[in-house]
């Protein structure tokens, strides 16, 4: 018995021991946690009672922490939280320990315009903007403002009035493909063809799918305890889909390249210019931005005013009369068409109350700090416009809820409005480079469309503007009645 206890003293140490480590390890995760939790509680109290931005109104717990903010954008409900804080807290809210959010109506000048003698220009923020699959900034992301101003000026010559008279034959073909398509559809029950297909490739469905999954891959890796979840909650193949979207671009634009056109387009304008200013991956990555922004962005906004219009049987009449006015259907060109007061006062009204870019975009304050709205804001503060929000400002637009486009006519007694509030492609030297090219293809869309059919809102689609938001607004489909007309 003697030798069998102490063949047991051994394996009782080894389990003391192992108990003594297990208490060890137990302590010191228990302290980790207390330290962790301690850290928490005091950044929070630092954040709502010591920040340089604790005089800005705002909820409490928003100063406290960036969970509010980013519960919200995952789930896209982004828009009706900045409402609600706009309605209770006043034109400029503090929403997260590090960002304000501002409807004034000198917010856009003062946030995205250019450096003047008397105010210095705003930074894109590092954190939002970061570079693309192909490990490069585009146009849109590039934070070096002289690197942005050389890629700027080659792309202008693409973009210019010059450019779009040069394209205006394409474009219009296009448009007129379209329309025949919708008419054969409608009258025969089977499309000519003419664009080929009414499903979308799985190039534009990756496009799609990429800017909702973007916008929920931020708010990962903005909380790190989080980042081994991400899986949970975003499509398994979704950096496959990354991979293919700009593959794509990649394989287009050298394809194009290779093989000019004798026609007009955008890269035998862009070209034009030489090709000394831009790298090979700046042209594949720009060409993907342009058609996530050039396509996206048009569709919504096309689709947002229908909806309205179709809401607002007086204002689609009114519109309707003054498209059919015209000759014949080559008037409708880009000419003609930015002549048609209604028209052009609708696509205004529908940019308003429904802005493609619903949530906004951040700037940073420099070092220095810098003058907003008459208030100093701190260096390395967030400041945002949300355009939903800031367009439905009751004190920027009177009845800002309602569809009225004639308040962007003179005399209709909307006068009082502050128009300049309205800036759908931002403004100062980096504002939407596409400008030009969306308002004639808005245009030019709608008027076919107004031209050839009548149009009802299909009671499915009665509530279509209730949608979530990740930058963009997700689009459920819009479903409308077209009778040609006879």
């Amino acid at each position: 018995m003697e030798t069998s206890h102490r063949n047991l003293l051994p394996h009782m140490n080894a389990l003391s021991l192992s108990h003594l480590d297990l208490q060890t390890a137990l302590r010191g995760i228990y302290l980790s946690l207390a330290l962790f939790a301690t850290y928490r509680i005091l950044l929070a109290a630092y954040n709502v009672y010591f920040s340089p931005l604790r005089l800005f109104p705002g909820p409490k717990i928003a100063a406290a922490s960036y969970l509010p903010f980013y519960y919200r954008k995952f789930f896209g409900t982004l828009n009706p939280w900045y409402l609600e804080l706009h309605s209770q807290y006043g034109e400029v809210v503090r929403f997260t320990p590090n960002d304000l959010s501002f409807t004034n109506e000198h917010a856009y000048k003062d946030i995205y315009g250019g450096k003047t003698a008397n105010h210095t220009a705003n930074p894109k923020s590092g954190s939002f903007y970061t570079k693309t699959y192909g490990n490069t900034w585009t146009m849109l992301t590039e934070p070096d403002d002289t690197r942005h101003g050389q890629i700027r000026k080659v792309f202008a010559n693409a973009f210019s009035d010059r450019a779009l008279k040069l394209q205006e034959p394409l474009i219009l073909k296009l448009y007129n493909f379209a329309t025949f398509d919708i008419m054969a559809d409608l009258t025969f029950s089977e499309p000519l063809g003419l664009l080929q297909s009414n499903q979308y490739t799985p190039w534009v469905k990756a496009m799609f799918a990429s800017i909702r999954n973007n916008q929920k891959t931020k708010v990962f890796k903005a909380i790190p305890v989080l980042r081994a979840l991400a899986f949970l909650f975003l499509p398994r193949n979704f950096k496959k889909i990354m991979k293919e979207n700009y593959r794509n671009s990649v394989e287009r634009v050298n394809y194009r390249i290779a093989n000019p056109p004798a026609d007009y387009d955008m890269w035998k304008l862009v070209l034009e210019k030489g090709t000394d200013v831009l790298q090979p991956a700046e042209m594949h990555t720009n060409a993907a931005i342009f058609m996530k922004a050039g396509t996206e962005t048009t569709a919504t906004a096309l689709s947002g005013l229908t909806y309205h219009l179709l809401r607002n049987p007086d204002k689609l009449a009114k519109v309707v009369a003054e498209v059919r006015a015209q000759p014949d259907e080559a008037s409708l060109n880009l000419l003609t068409l930015p002549r048609l007061r209604y028209l052009n006062a609708c696509f205004e009204e529908g940019l308003r109350i429904y802005p493609p870019v619903a949530e906004g975009l951040p700037r940073e304050v420099p070092a220095g700090g810098n003058v907003i709205c008459g208030q100093y804001i701190p260096p390395k503060t967030r400041m945002w416009v949300p355009q939903y929000v800031n367009n439905r400002n009751p004190r920027n637009f009177m009845d800002a809820d309602k569809f009225i486009p004639e308040r962007w006519l003179d005399g209709e007694g909307y006068d009082s409005d502050k128009k300049h509030a309205l800036q759908p492609f931002s403004t100062g030297p980096r504002n939407c480079i596409g400008k030009n090219l969306a308002y004639h293809e808005m245009r030019v869309i709608l008027a076919k469309l107004l031209w050839h059919f009548d149009l009802r809102l299909a009671e499915r689609s009665s509530n279509w503007a209730e949608q979530k938001t990740y930058i963009l607004w997700e689009k459920p489909e819009l479903y409308v009645i077209a009778e040609p007309v006879r």
